[in-house]
């Protein structure tokens, strides 16, 4: 009998991705912290961009906000910078 597989979470290849992205490691130093191996975390950062635009596709647009819970004097701030959302 061989050793049962590792099954990573959605969730963890997703952080294992962003760290890698982050470079907040090497992958042979980020290996261990996510329990798999620097080629697979690897692989993982490769298909981050491709699996993002999913995440924020079609399923995403179910949650925006629709205009009419805006205010209609809504503004905010953002890194600094002053922003008006309504145009």
């Amino acid at each position: 009998m061989g050793r049962k597989r590792k099954v990573h979470t959605a969730a963890g290849k997703a952080r294992g991705a962003l760290a890698a992205v982050r470079g907040q490691g090497t992958l042979s130093e980020l290996a261990p912290r996510f329990q798999a191996d620097p080629v697979q975390i690897a692989k993982w950062r490769r298909q981050l961009p491709t699996q993002a635009a999913e995440v924020f596709g079609a399923a995403g647009r179910a949650s925006v906000v629709s205009k009419s819970s805006w205010s209609p004097n809504c503004t905010g701030r953002l890194g600094g910078y002053r922003w008006n959302w309504n145009g």
